[in-house]
C-alpha cells in the first residue's frame, strides 16, 4: 500500500489538489493489480482548516503521525500562510522524505517553503516563474537548478507552478505507476487523459468572445462546429461544456 500524506493548512489553494486527489481516491483509471493508495489529510493540529475556496477540511492525522518511507508520498499544496512558523515541522518532514528517497510533491507557494529551508538549492525544480523564489525566499540559492516549466519531475521531487496543476497531477500519477497503460493515450494530446484534454479545450472555447476574436484572422481557424461558442452567453457556454464532458466521460469510461 502507498500512503499519500496531503498537508492541509488555512488558505489552502484547493483547486491545485483537485485533479490529483480525485483520481487517486476514486481509482477509476487504475490498472488491474495496481497497488492500493491511501490518502491522509495531515496538519499541525486536529482543528479543521478552511481552504481558499471556502471548504472545511478535518485532518486525519498530525505531522508526528507521518511515516517516512519509500512507500509514502508528501503532497504540499499552495497557500497564503506558508510563512507561519507552525509549518516548519512539515518542511522538516519533507527534508526527511527527500533524504530517504521518498517522494515530495510541492506546488505554487509550497515551493517557496521548500526554498526557504534550502531544499531546492541542489535539486532540479520549478516554481511560479524565474525570479519568484528569489523574491519570496531571500536565502534561495537554487537558480542553476531551476527548470522553467509548469511542472518538473526529477527523481523523487515533483514541483509545479500555480498554472501547472494538471501536469503536476500527471507526474505524480506516473511516479506511482497506478494508471492503465492506455489512459494517457486516448486523447489528441497524449500528455493528459482524454477527459482532462477535452476539458482544457473546452475551457479555451469558453473564453472566446464575439467582440474580440475575428475568425478570419486566426492563424489556425476555429472549426465550423466550434464557432457557435462565439455567439452564446457565458452561462450557456458553461452548461454546454459540462454536458459535453459528462456525456463523453459516460461513453468512454462506463
Amino acid at each position: 500500500m502507498f500512503t499519500i500524506y496531503v498537508y492541509v493548512l488555512d488558505t489552502l489553494a484547493d483547486w491545485e489538489l483537485g485533479h490529483v486527489i480525485s483520481e487517486l481516491n476514486s481509482g477509476r483509471f487504475f490498472k488491474k493489480g495496481a497497488q492500493h493508495v491511501s490518502l491522509k489529510m495531515v496538519s499541525y493540529s486536529r482543528e479543521p482548516i478552511h481552504t481558499m475556496g471556502g471548504l472545511t477540511i478535518v485532518p486525519d492525522c498530525l505531522i508526528n503521525d507521518i511515516v517516512v518511507s519509500k512507500t509514502s508520498m508528501l503532497l504540499l499544496p499552495g497557500a497564503d500562510t506558508w510563512n507561519d512558523p507552525k509549518h516548519v515541522a512539515v518542511i522538516e518532514k519533507a527534508s526527511e522524505f527527500l533524504t530517504l528517497g521518498a517522494a515530495v510533491c510541492a506546488i505554487c507557494g509550497a515551493t517557496a517553503a521548500l526554498a526557504n529551508f534550502g531544499l531546492l538549492d541542489q535539486r532540479p525544480h520549478t516554481s511560479n516563474g524565474p525570479g519568484f523564489l528569489e523574491m519570496v525566499s531571500p536565502d534561495y540559492n537554487g537558480q542553476s537548478f531551476y527548470i522553467d516549466k509548469p511542472s518538473a519531475a526529477e527523481n523523487n521531487l515533483i514541483t509545479a507552478s500555480c498554472t501547472g496543476a494538471l501536469l503536476w497531477t500527471k507526474h505524480i500519477i506516473e511516479y506511482l505507476d497506478v494508471f492503465q497503460s492506455d489512459t494517457w493515450n486516448r486523447g489528441t494530446n497524449t500528455s493528459v487523459p482524454v477527459n482532462l484534454n477535452i476539458s482544457l479545450h473546452l475551457c479555451r472555447l469558453c473564453r472566446l468572445k464575439k467582440d474580440d476574436i475575428s475568425i478570419k484572422d486566426q492563424k489556425e481557424p476555429i472549426p465550423l462546429r466550434h464557432q457557435f461558442f462565439l455567439f452564446i452567453d457565458p452561462l450557456t457556454k458553461r452548461r454546454v461544456s459540462l454536458l459535453f464532458i459528462y456525456i463523453l466521460n459516460h461513453l468512454l469510461y462506463r
